[in-house]
């Protein structure tokens, strides 16, 4: 927990610091990634730690604005067998990108607020399905690059944390009374628009 305190208060003494451009700036990006979980999400059915995420993450920064809004969509899942272990996850928070005019180079970092889902569902062969599914509110910490090519390209890349907790079925014996930790670590690349 200590580690995570740290961590925060170095991003946000990094986000109080001088930015080079003062002008809009607009980023809208794909993410594709990987989400490694916690030990929960090892199951009597398999291992649902490991799991390939998709995402959608936006930034804008006004006139002047000292950060941007983060605005991001993340979605991870993977199945075995019949079960599919997935999370979802809503993030709104604020973001901090360094812009120097004579470089195509932005680094990034960015904190706040998340909403996260996790789902079990369990498919049998007659088509029908059951599934647990529980939300639980917590928080992200992220930092990354943007190499913007020409005038509006995006690359880049992301490593990101995020944490929270909900209680859920995923045994299926009925009871949801299994303390799931819906965050973990998220690496990957992303391509998008830069305006």
């Amino acid at each position: 927990m200590k580690r995570i305190a740290w961590g925060m208060m170095i991003m946000i003494s990094l986000m109080v610091s001088r930015t080079y451009a003062d002008g809009p700036s607009n980023n809208i990006n794909f993410f594709f990634g990987q989400k490694s979980l916690s030990e929960d999400w090892d199951t009597l059915y398999g291992n649902y730690r490991e799991q390939p995420e998709f995402g959608i993450l936006c930034d804008f920064r006004g006139q002047d604005w000292p950060l941007s809004i983060a605005v991001e969509f993340l979605g991870s899942a993977k199945e075995e067998d019949d079960l599919t272990g997935s999370t979802g996850e809503f993030a709104l928070g604020v973001k901090k990108i360094w812009e120097d005019p004579g470089t195509p180079i932005r680094p990034f970092v960015g904190i706040g607020l998340s909403s996260i889902t996790g789902k079990f569902e369990e498919k049998f062969s007659n088509g029908a399905s059951i599934s647990s599914e529980e939300t639980g509110m917590g928080y992200f910490m992220e930092g990354g690059v943007y190499f913007t090519v020409g005038e509006n390209l995006n690359l880049g890349a992301m490593v990101r944390y995020c944490y929270a907790n909900a209680s859920i079925d995923q045994d299926g014996d009925g009871d949801e009374d299994d303390d799931l930790d819906l965050g973990g670590t998220h690496a990957g690349i992303f391509i998008g628009l830069h305006f």
